[in-house]
């Protein structure tokens, strides 16, 4: 796909009806199932997704916050999905590092641009979306937790998936260090869709540093974000 096209897509109607994934009609894929076609059309959209995160300060200058936003969300979401190839070797490695820590860069030039941002916007949503790259076909499930509480999931990752994995996760532990508590909100939500083996302690250190801040819904949510459990 040509950058014109991606970008129309992404400031255009959403399209309806169509499938955006080349001959392949289930979206859990797994690394040494994509053809060579399939494989260069998931590079090209890893491709123009980075560019348009490290770019996201102009696209907000040139089209307005709210169109910025909605072209994150169809970038993770529907029609592009592309946090699905972040889990897939097919895939460069180095492309998938570079789409992971370009994806930090929104936050930045938000938090600059809309000092007072609070409600949940798309973009605060984004690193959900990025970790369905590493839920099915990946997961098992922990079978040995007490009735009633929720399964954790584990992951079986392979080892060039498990380096986009924890750059993920690092990616996350350094927006929670933002001074700003939206960004800290949203890498707390990521943190909890993550599935890394370090998330939940993660969190847990985070709700120990603010135990006079957190206190009621609040830390019922932050507690969902650390065991996994967090919509």
């Amino acid at each position: 796909m040509e950058r014109a096209q991606f970008e129309a897509i992404l400031l255009g109607p959403k399209p309806s009806g169509i499938n955006w994934f080349p001959e392949v009609e289930d979206i859990w894929r797994v690394s040494g199932e994509l053809e060579d076609g399939e494989a260069a059309e998931w590079r090209s959209r890893l491709e123009h997704g980075t560019r348009v995160f490290l770019e996201f300060g102009d696209w907000i200058e040139q089209h307005g916050f709210p169109a910025a936003d909605t072209a994150a969300d169809r970038i993770f979401g529907s029609p592009f999905y592309v946090g699905m190839s972040l889990s897939w070797s097919e895939v460069p490695l180095d492309e998938r590092l570079a789409f992971v820590a370009a994806a930090k860069e929104p936050f930045q030039c938000i938090r600059r641009r809309f000092p007072k941002l609070s409600f949940r916007t798309n973009l605060f949503m984004l690193w959900d979306q990025v970790c369905h790259g590493f839920t099915d076909p990946i997961t098992g499930w922990d079978e040995d937790l007490p009735d009633g509480e929720r399964r954790r999931p584990v992951l079986h990752l392979s080892g060039d998936q498990k380096i986009v994995h924890d750059a993920m996760f690092d990616a996350l532990v350094e927006l929670l260090q933002h001074p700003d508590e939206w960004v800290q909100d949203s890498a707390l939500h990521g943190l909890g869709h993550s599935r890394h083996p370090k998330a939940a302690e993660t969190v847990q250190a985070y709700i120990d540093a603010y135990p006079d801040e957190l206190e009621g819904r609040a830390l019922e949510w932050c507690e969902e974000c650390r065991d996994g459990s967090v919509m």
